[in-house]
């Protein structure tokens, strides 16, 4: 069964972050400037985007690079920081809680940080301990009205293993 491409997002390094259905299944995945699939979710082979594909998305801009170009011009120091968040809201990479606080996806990684209004677990806040750009995601999803809320995480609860000793006692 052929994908349908049903959204493209063209990411401010040039690449894209398409989502495709495949028989029923949505299928995530990251594009080369030159339409090439370098990555997708699910291990999916998906076709290269064609070039009127890829001059649409560019019409297309998502409200996170507003407000990253606000941010940028009233704090430039964290321009770099503000385009790699908005790029995480508009890929969708940002998964906010109930209480507000989020799960961001890594671009750089396949990993996911826990992200709250004081703290990320990424290794630029804990280097520099100020804005990294899984926070500024989190504070632009906020602002954004993301609808997109998951419950926190709670482990299942499973009875725990019983230890059982037995002493044999001397024979008599």
């Amino acid at each position: 069964m052929k994908p349908t491409l049903t959204q493209l997002t063209h990411l401010s390094t040039g690449d894209y972050f398409a989502t495709w259905q495949r028989g029923g299944t949505a299928v995530e995945a990251l594009h080369g400037s030159d339409g090439r699939c370098l990555a997708s979710s699910l291990g999916a082979k998906l076709p290269r985007l064609t070039k009127a594909e890829m001059a649409a998305a560019h019409t297309e801009r998502h409200p996170a690079y507003d407000l990253a170009d606000q941010g940028a011009a009233a704090r430039p120091e964290l321009a770099r920081r503000m385009q790699a968040a908005a790029d995480l809201v508009a890929g969708g990479l940002v998964s906010l809680y109930e209480d507000g606080a989020a799960v961001v996806a890594s671009r750089s990684q396949a990993t996911l940080h826990q992200v709250d209004d004081h703290r990320c677990d990424c290794q630029d806040f804990l280097y520099r301990g100020s804005w990294c750009a899984h926070r500024i995601a989190r504070r632009m999803a906020l602002a954004l009205g993301q609808p997109e809320l998951v419950r926190p995480f709670a482990a299942p609860t499973s009875p725990q293993p019983r230890l059982s000793i037995s002493q044999s006692s001397p024979a008599g």
